[in-house]
């Protein structure tokens, strides 16, 4: 009727149409969404119109479905082994996902899946990568029961000030804007304060702008609040008509339209928090612009009205669930006298929703809290959510790319690291190139610092190489098994997704193997291959012929000689230089033909570097028989 000619229905997982292609009218056929791009490109050449129909539940409705236990129980859960992982960003890439977040590791930044936020949509497993991990029967805490509750002292409650409630304008109503991200928890956490309003006898209205709310998209609720006299005119808020802003993402909040709202005076509580932008989600150098979204506040605001709370870390470390950052932050207004609502109507609303009562007030009074001070909520050091990986602890603290600030420590641990690896050879071997370099930097600034620090992270990764027989054991490593049992529960079966060079079928133009999926049973396969370790390398070695770990060995002797060079000719003036040349294994990152691009683009910026290396030494040796 329209005069469309060829329609394509796109379904993948949870898809409302059940039936099959005969069930479609004439012009229409059936494809899954992983055919997307192959559709495209054949309505592209058809003349007429045409259209694409996809079928796919939202991701925020499929979440709250499955925390409620009513639908998608049964669907696998999904994990990164990020010992494995390379951060190479690849899953981020074929996903566009919010959901993997990149946390700081003794390694280097790595990969991680927020059970929180994750919809099970599983196009982040098509990365890649050898770290992805489905689960089935999966018993994880977030489905199958409330994640764990760590509530504050009542002690430490009752000591708390009572704080005073904010003044209502006598002209126009009080506005409050909170902003965030899809699937936060936001919504509801407006709608609690809404509650609160309406128990203390005030007029309330609200607006909830959820938008593209799939996969993070930005999320704004206003609230206008009254003494009695009904709100006359729009629920939204006006430009300069909002005396709060409670701002669950960092990112949100900092949005010009909703900081054009906000009147003089106006207050501000934020979380520190961001959640990553689609141009951080695709470059993990990219580093996200939170300076500038906290002066773009203060410049409206001042810096004296702007109160910041790290709601993500407090609901991970407190509850085990970042949904519950908004209560948190929530807390910190009301706490801040803010708001002009008591704490008690506001736990009051919480117990009357219903919903997660004991861990939504845990959230709130964390909350509390933290807006007296950080020393007021900390407990402990510990920041991350645990790992689901194996291993000892490491004493560097968890930082975004730079786990480490001494360079003697970072070596120890790594050479411990390749102990396990491959064997003490390999480790003294390690050992002995790091000093050889840490020694130069002294003898020619005086102190050994970034340059070893750089030299004791990166020919780690030069010499500890993750091959196959590195990510059987890492995968088979006993501490992330264990953890994996405890996470997901003793009947738990891991499914471990595998693109073996001499098993998987190419399935793109771009060399790209398809991903094979592997039962619990390939857990023997992958212990034996482990054993077979001391094959790297030799002439018995099956692997060792494979185009990436050619390159990949050249580009170790090529990185490795090159430090000694740069170590025995360093001088207060090579300093520089020589730090370029000891970081360039850091852009070398993931597998396969992610890997090999980059690869190869750090054999040619090393050659280069050396021949420059040489040149300088050349120059140096003329200049002196002058």
């Amino acid at each position: 009727a329209e005069g469309v000619s060829r329609i394509a229905l796109l379904t993948g997982r949870a898809a409302a149409f059940s039936g099959g292609a005969r069930r479609l009218p004439p012009g229409a056929w059936l494809a899954d969404r992983d055919d997307l791009d192959e559709v495209m490109r054949s309505l592209r050449e058809f003349r007429g119109v045409s259209a694409i129909v996809y079928d796919q539940i939202c991701a925020t409705e499929k979440r709250r479905l499955r925390r409620r236990g009513t639908r998608f129980v049964d669907e696998p859960a999904v994990l990164i082994n990020e010992r494995i992982c390379d951060d190479c960003g690849d899953c981020s890439v074929q996903s566009h996902c919010s959901a993997v977040r990149q946390v700081g590791t003794p390694f280097g930044p790595r990969r991680r899946i927020d059970s929180s936020t994750c919809n099970t949509d599983l196009s982040c497993v098509d990365g890649y990568c050898p770290s992805f991990i489905t689960i089935e029967n999966a018993q994880l805490r977030a489905r199958s029961a409330p994640p764990r509750l760590s509530a504050p002292p009542p002690e430490r409650l009752a000591a708390l000030p009572e704080p005073r409630r904010a003044a209502l304008p006598l002209s126009r109503p009080f506005g409050i804007v909170l902003a965030g991200v899809g699937g936060s928890g936001l919504v509801t956490t407006a709608a609690l304060l809404a509650a609160a309003a309406l128990r203390e006898g005030l007029t309330v209205s609200q607006l909830d702008n959820t938008g593209l709310a799939r996969k993070g998209g930005e999320v704004t609720t206003h609230l206008r609040l009254s003494a009695g006299a009904p709100i006359e005119g729009s629920t939204r808020i006006p430009e300069s008509g909002a005396d709060l802003l409670i701002g669950g993402d960092l990112a949100s909040a900092a949005a010009p339209r909703v900081l054009a709202l906000l009147a003089a005076g106006a207050r501000a509580v934020l979380t520190t928090d961001a959640t990553p932008m689609l141009e951080q989600v695709l470059d993990p150098d990219l580093p996200m612009p939170t300076r500038a979204w906290h002066a773009s506040v203060r410049a409206r605001l001042g810096a004296d009205a702007i109160t910041g709370v790290d709601g993500t870390a407090i609901a991970t470390r407190r509850l085990g669930d970042t949904l519950y950052a908004s209560v948190v932050v929530l807390g910190a207004a009301v706490q801040s006298g803010f708001v002009p609502v008591s704490p008690a109507a506001v736990e009051q609303a919480i117990r009357e929703h219903g919903v997660a009562v004991e861990h939504n007030l845990a959230a709130f009074a964390w909350g509390r809290l933290a807006a007296i001070g950080p020393e007021a909520e900390e407990a402990d050091e510990t920041f991350d959510a645990p790992s689901a990986v194996g291993g000892r602890k490491s004493p560097a603290a968890a930082g975004h790319g730079r786990a480490w600030d001494d360079w003697q420590a970072a070596a120890s641990f790594f050479a411990d690291e390749l102990v396990r690896y491959q064997d003490r050879s390999l480790s003294e071997r390690y050992l002995a190139l790091v000093r050889r370099v840490a020694d130069a930097e002294q003898q020619a600034g005086g102190t050994a610092g970034s340059l070893a620090l750089a030299a004791a992270r990166n020919v780690y990764d030069v010499l500890a190489v993750k091959d196959e027989y590195e990510v059987a054991r890492l995968a088979t490593d006993a501490a992330f098994l264990a953890s994996l049992r405890s996470e997901y529960g003793p009947g738990a079966r891991p499914h471990f997704h595998f693109a073996p060079a001499w098993l998987a079928p190419r399935a793109t133009a771009d060399g790209r193997r398809r991903k094979l999926r592997f039962g619990p049973w390939i857990i023997v396969v992958l212990r034996v291959l482990a054993l077979l370790r001391p094959l790297r390398g030799t002439l018995f070695d099956p692997f060792a012929h494979q185009a990436e770990r050619v390159a990949q060995r050249r580009f170790t002797t090529l990185y490795c000689d090159g430090l000694a060079r740069v170590a025995d000719t360093l001088d207060a003036g090579g300093v520089v230089a020589a730090l370029e040349f000891a970081r360039l294994p850091e852009q070398v990152r993931g597998y396969g033909p992610v890997r090999m691009p980059r690869l190869q683009a750090a054999l040619r910026a090393a050659e280069e570097s050396l021949r420059r290396l040489d040149a300088r030494g050349v120059g140096a040796q003329e200049k002196g028989t002058r």
